[in-house]
């Protein structure tokens, strides 16, 4: 994120999509694990990639709005994703174990 582009990806929708899977990738245990301190787990993933996007210039690196955005729509499938499964878990241990 701060280094040096060892490869730049060639087109605006892979980076992108780079984007969203890392941030999916990060916020996928705050929607498993946090539960009630969801908003807290969420709000230091958006500073964070907030503050990278800052910072980057100071790298040698581009700070684009679409990296942001690209992050907050990864957040979104990566937390849904968690919440989702946490629910199943949930479920599951509530049912009756059939013999």
């Amino acid at each position: 994120m701060l280094g040096p582009v060892v490869s730049p990806l060639p087109s605006y929708g892979s980076n992108a999509l780079a984007h969203v899977a890392v941030y999916a990738v990060l916020a996928f245990p705050h929607g498993l694990w946090l539960g009630p301190r969801l908003k807290w787990g969420l709000l230091g993933l958006v500073l964070f990639g907030f503050v990278i996007e800052v910072v980057q210039p100071a790298f040698a690196r581009g700070a684009e709005w679409t990296d942001l955005l690209s992050n907050l729509v990864g957040m979104v499938v990566g937390t849904s994703l968690g919440l989702l499964l946490r629910a199943a878990l949930r479920r599951r241990r509530k049912e009756p174990v059939a013999q």
